[in-house]
């Protein structure tokens, strides 16, 4: 794969950069400051989009995090609403951590019932620590403990 801002020899150049002409010339050879701006917008937002939000999964639970205010965390679980059970937030201090969003279910496969994972997208508001956790139940199982549980500790600086 070529980096982005390389020129590329004749054979490799796109189909529509292989005609001939001055205009084409001068894209070939990077001469034009207007069709090397995709390319320039491109690099400087990569240089300052956000960070990747960090990801866990089943095996952190009982871990400490590390977030910096603002940064996001992605608790991605295994679940499978069709059976009524669902991953809920049974508790956190929202002062310093809030749920974005409603929780999201990603299918295993396209067959109806499937299991699958389920995503749940957190931000670092307020610096402190909590304790975050989720539980695996039905809710209108009231009486019943939650089939499992998720924690973690969560400090934000």
């Amino acid at each position: 794969m070529n980096k982005p801002g390389i020129l590329l020899p004749k054979a490799e150049l796109p189909r529509f950069f292989r005609s001939s002409g001055p205009a084409t010339e001068n894209l070939k050879h990077g001469l034009s400051t207007m069709h090397n701006l995709p390319i320039i917008f491109f690099a400087v937002s990569v240089a300052f989009s956000a960070p990747a939000p960090i990801k866990l999964t089943e095996k952190e639970s009982g871990y400490t995090v590390e977030m910096a205010a603002g940064s996001v965390m992605e608790v991605i679980l295994k679940g499978n609403p069709t059976t009524g059970y669902t991953w809920v937030v049974a508790s956190v201090d929202e002062s310093i951590l809030t749920q974005i969003g409603e929780a999201e279910f990603k299918a295993e496969r396209k067959a109806r019932g499937s299991g699958g994972t389920i995503t749940m997208r957190f931000r670092a508001e307020g610096v402190g620590r909590t304790f975050l956790k989720l539980m695996y139940h039905r809710p209108f199982e009231k009486d019943r403990p939650p089939s499992k549980t998720f924690e973690l500790k969560v400090e934000v600086q």
